[in-house]
């Protein structure tokens, strides 16, 4: 499983970069299912989670997980 997510974590990382690099910045990642992606524009996290949902990609930002709503552009 280490090695399948590894590939995946590969194929996100060279997508974003490649499609998306003036729009996100991907936090680097050792381990895990799991990354950070920092927004760079204007537009919301919780509009990016829902266009992400629409191409069936699982996005969840990260303002669910803060007691005040507030955890940066992630």
């Amino acid at each position: 499983m280490r090695e399948l997510y590894a590939e995946r974590l590969a194929v996100l990382l060279d997508c974003a970069h490649e499609r998306l690099a003036e729009l996100l910045e991907i936090s680097t990642v050792e381990a895990g299912l799991q990354t950070v992606g920092w927004l760079k524009c204007a537009i919301g996290a919780e509009r990016v989670a829902e266009l992400a949902a629409e191409r069936d990609v699982e996005v969840v930002p990260l303002s669910r997980y803060a007691s005040d709503g507030r955890a940066g552009r992630g």
